[in-house]
């Protein structure tokens, strides 16, 4: 852990730069917070000044006369009596005072060498202040017919404004109130600074550089890496050789995971294998079968069962008692069928015979299969082509039936 090093050489020169640079951030902070107090609205109204042929003044000394005369308390005095929209906000100081306090407030100048006056007037509002700007050039034309003919002497026009625009009034009050509260707080800040840690623990002791060097030779020390618990070699010498089944872990005998009994570990070791169990519901003849499979023996093939006669008429199935099993599948709707003798029109079906092609039955083929020849005299019979030998596929249901009833009645 670093600490920061305060001492009677270094101290002091950090302390100025911050403090400078604290002083500079809080004065604008404090610039920021007095400019609402400060700020104020100005509006400026141009006047020409126009003097007729046969003055003898000229129009530049004709203006700076009447610029002269709004300074006067008598014109501020003139411009309260003619508007009563505007309220006297220096009253109840003296006549000085008032001068200089509507001095500060309203101000018309010369433009250079012309003939032309810029009247600014300033206001808390943009609207008091274009107010009070308009009502004073209203006065200043008034005034100026008392001291000149306006109407063979001089001709006053308003060629601009009022034109409002934020500004200062007293910029000098301003800074100096920006400057000297920044300046306060900072001093505060560092004062406290300084003061509020002996209140709370204990200011920090001043050390020397060598207490520092020392405190953090013991701080090296104990967050200092491990030492390393292996021989280390230089490049060149000779390394011992190392076992690679140092590194092996050993099996263990009894693995967590295997969980035999004593019967298996013994049925495992004889070779035979191992004797199912048998449920005790078994009685007599589980004890029979345990006693027979452990002397390793079979058990006898069951006699003496019932013989049924020759001439014995065994029951023959019949198709209702199995409703499910002879219906036509989804697959072979009975559209498929002829009316007459349920054969396909055109399909290929289940039973004796498929559809094959329309070719000649050989004479061959007609004697050796009986059924083949009757197919193909049917054929002839409703005018159908011959057909070639046919394929023997999947039985039909009543041959299923035949077949079934044949195996019943034991004439195999």
């Amino acid at each position: 852990m670093l600490h920061i090093v305060r001492n009677k050489f270094s101290f002091p020169a950090s302390w100025g730069r911050a403090f400078a640079v604290t002083l500079f951030f809080v004065t604008l902070s404090a610039g920021l917070f007095w400019l609402d107090y400060f700020r104020s609205y100005s509006a400026e109204v141009t006047i020409l000044v126009i003097s007729r042929p046969g003055v003898a003044q000229s129009s530049a000394d004709i203006s700076g006369n009447l610029a002269e005369l709004t300074r006067t308390l008598s014109f501020y005095d003139r411009m309260l009596a003619e508007d009563d929209l505007i309220d006297d906000a220096f009253a109840g100081y003296v006549p000085d005072k008032r001068k200089k306090l509507w001095n500060d407030t309203v101000a018309v100048k010369k433009i250079g060498e012309g003939s032309v006056l810029s009247l600014r007037a300033v206001g808390d509002t943009p609207e008091a202040a274009a107010v009070l700007a308009r009502q004073t050039a209203r006065t200043l034309f008034s005034v100026a017919g008392l001291y000149y003919n306006v109407k063979t002497d001089i001709d006053l026009r308003i060629i601009d404004g009022p034109l409002v625009s934020y500004v200062l009034a007293r910029p000098l009050a301003f800074g100096l109130a920006s400057l000297f509260t920044g300046f306060f707080i900072t001093a505060l800040f560092f004062l406290l600074l300084n003061v509020l840690p002996g209140f709370i623990g204990g200011r920090e002791k001043e050390m020397s550089l060598d207490e520092i060097l020392a405190e953090h030779d013991s701080i090296s020390e104990k967050y200092a890496a491990p030492e390393k618990s292996y021989q280390e070699y230089m490049p060149g010498e000779t390394v011992p050789w190392i076992d690679p089944r140092k590194f092996i872990p050993a099996k263990p005998t009894t693995l967590s995971f295997e969980n035999v009994t004593q019967g298996a570990k013994r049925s495992a070791s004889s070779g035979l294998p191992r004797p199912p169990r048998l449920s005790p519901r078994f009685g007599e003849a589980g004890d029979e079968a345990r006693r027979l499979i452990k002397a390793g023996l079979r058990a006898p093939a069951p006699a003496n069962l019932p013989v049924a006669p020759s001439g014995m008429e065994l029951p023959v199935m019949d198709e209702a008692a199995f409703p499910f099993e002879f219906e036509t599948p989804a697959e072979e709707p009975e559209a498929l069928f002829s009316p007459i003798q349920g054969e396909p029109l055109g399909y290929p079906v289940r039973g004796e015979h498929v559809i094959v092609t329309n070719t000649k039955v050989p004479a061959e083929a007609e004697s050796a299969s009986p059924t083949t020849a009757e197919s193909a005299s049917m054929s002839a019979e409703r005018g159908e082509p011959a057909s070639a030998p046919l394929q023997r596929g999947e039985p039909t249901v009543d041959e299923y039936k035949r077949r079934l009833n044949k195996l019943l009645s034991g004439n195999n």
